[in-house]
């Protein structure tokens, strides 16, 4: 009996470890503390934060904030900036390596039209890279900027269908860490995109997937997207174009 209670007892620990160890890591809110008003004294963040903070050029010359992440792993990172409520002068935003060359650089306030911005760098593996948030002069700004992976989409070249299955293959992508593979009938999309459907997993070592149990003298939608995990965040590319495929029972 206690042989068996220690083999249980160890199965419901492995268990524990491997449900554990497939929980994504949901993004977290940083907010901005002073003194990080040089490169120097910058405020650390990891991709996929929400920072928020704020300038205020009139109140404690509060006029540059400083930010600082590592990137984990080499790609193109998408930067999502917002002035929700602008005030005073232009609220600016320029991204630096750690050679202090100037990667991406953005105004914004109440004389720019949109207090929002995209835009995307290339970044290194463990290498570091700066934020800079300042203004000259004005009643202060509030800021939120978030910054993620992006990945670019990628492309079904082929579909084969028999009678109850269908082959998908797709242009292979290095950064995934799997891939997604979605399918309907084509009642269930719309111009506004899927409103039902199944979706199955493809390893990243792979770049073509079979659907099986489908319909005889069928027809379904497909479409793929990339998806990339990176320390135990998740980020997807869009969707491909979606592809027709007829079953046919014959086969």
């Amino acid at each position: 009996m206690m042989r068996r209670s220690k083999l249980i007892s160890l199965m419901i620990i492995i268990s524990t470890f491997m449900l554990l160890s497939t929980v994504t890591v949901s993004a977290k809110t940083v907010s901005e503390h002073e003194p990080n008003d040089s490169m120097g004294k910058a405020n650390t963040f990891n991709i996929g934060d929400k920072v928020k903070g704020k300038i205020y050029k009139g109140k404690g010359h509060d006029e540059y904030d400083w930010f600082v992440f590592t990137a984990p792993e080499s790609g193109k990172i998408c930067l999502d900036i917002q002035v929700p409520n602008p005030s005073g002068h232009e609220a600016n935003f320029d991204v630096y390596n750690d050679e202090f060359q100037e990667l991406f650089s953005e105004k914004m306030g109440v004389s720019i039209k949109s207090p929002r911005c995209k835009g995307t760098i290339d970044v290194k593996c463990g290498k570091k890279y700066y934020i800079s948030v300042w203004e000259w002069y004005g009643d202060g700004n509030e800021y939120i900027f978030t910054t993620k992976y992006a990945i670019d989409k990628t492309k079904i070249t082929k579909v084969k269908a028999k009678k109850t299955s269908a082959k998908v293959t797709w242009k292979k992508k290095n950064e995934a860490s799997y891939y997604q593979i979605r399918y309907a009938s084509p009642s269930s999309y719309s111009r506004f995109g899927w409103t039902k459907g199944k979706t199955i997993k493809a390893s990243r070592n792979t770049s073509s997937k079979t659907i099986t149990k489908l319909k005889k003298k069928h027809s379904y939608y497909v479409t793929v997207r990339v998806v990339r995990v990176v320390q135990g965040k998740t980020y997807y590319s869009g969707w491909s174009g979606k592809k027709l495929i007829k079953t046919n029972a014959s086969l």
